[in-house]
């Protein structure tokens, strides 16, 4: 990958994925290596999400008549 990133523009879509990757690579290879991480958080932003739902929805909701 970093052969790659040497060779790829910085600014295109393809260098900015490889740099985002390659600074990420410490915690993706712990993710690879331990079976028990989750590869997502939903559980974290549900859990969030649950408990301020008044708050975000306060604001959508029309006036009744």
């Amino acid at each position: 990958m970093e052969l790659v990133g040497k060779k790829t523009l910085p600014q295109g879509l393809l260098g900015q994925a490889i740099d985002y990757t390659l600074k990420r690579w410490t915690a993706l290879n712990q993710f690879v290596e331990d079976g028990t991480l989750e590869i997502d958080n939903n559980l974290i932003e549900n859990s969030s999400q649950q408990r301020a739902g008044g708050k975000t929805n306060a604001g959508l909701q029309k006036p009744r008549k």
